[in-house]
Order: C-alpha cells, then sequence, then structure tokens
C-alpha cells in the first residue's frame, strides 16, 4: 500500500511537471505563454498607425519590461528610422496591459516588422 502511494505520488507530480513545461510551437521552437501574451496586446496597441512604409520594410529591435503597476517600459527601440523608434515608444510606453503576475521586473525584447499593410512582431 506505501509502494502505490509513493507512485502515485510521483506520477502525479509527473504529469504537473508536464503541464507547468513550456508550450512547443510546431516549428519545435519552445514558446513562453507569458510572452505570448504580452506580444499579443502590444501587436493590438500597434495595429492602428499612421507610419508611411516606403520600399523595404521597417524593422526594430524593442527592449522593454512590465513595472508594478502592469505598464509596459520602453528600455530601448533599436531601428535606423526614427520615424518607428518615435512611433513604437509614444504608443507602448506606460500602456497598461494585462498580464500574468510572474511578468513583473522581466525583461522582454521583441523583433518588430512593418510593412506597408501590417505589424509583426516575434519573441
Amino acid at each position: 500500500m506505501r509502494n502505490f502511494k509513493h507512485l502515485m505520488l510521483i506520477a502525479v507530480l509527473s504529469l504537473a511537471t508536464l503541464g507547468l513545461a513550456a508550450h512547443v510551437n510546431p516549428k519545435g521552437e519552445t514558446v513562453d505563454p507569458v510572452k505570448n501574451q504580452i506580444s499579443n496586446q502590444i501587436t493590438s496597441l500597434l495595429e492602428t498607425n499612421n507610419l508611411k512604409v516606403q520600399g523595404a520594410d521597417l524593422l526594430a529591435f524593442v527592449h522593454l519590461t512590465i513595472n508594478a503597476k502592469n505598464e509596459l517600459v520602453i528600455l530601448d527601440v533599436r531601428t535606423e528610422s526614427r520615424q518607428l523608434e518615435s512611433f513604437v515608444k509614444s504608443r507602448l510606453n506606460y500602456q497598461k496591459i494585462q498580464t500574468m503576475a510572474s511578468s513583473y521586473r522581466k525583461f522582454f525584447g521583441f523583433r518588430l516588422r512593418v510593412t506597408k499593410d501590417r505589424i509583426r512582431l516575434r519573441g
């Protein structure tokens, strides 16, 4: 009976551990659910834009964190386009988002691509 309880405990802990593990997308890359949630909200904040993209796509790397009030704090926007840098900072800095409690004080980096018809964000 004692061995049975130990086996059941091990089985339950194993299943719980697997459930907490990071998700894997079809390409085999691990997906952080918190980062995915933040990415979706950032994309919706940037959706309506007045950026004029002529020729090549605009690219940027956005480095940010989340403060105690669940607000995005933009730390750095690396891009060759001053217009894109200004746009990202004005749209995202100190915008309140819904996020899991574990994202406070973590740092996140996203690649941002702005094309003529849409904005794509990748982690």
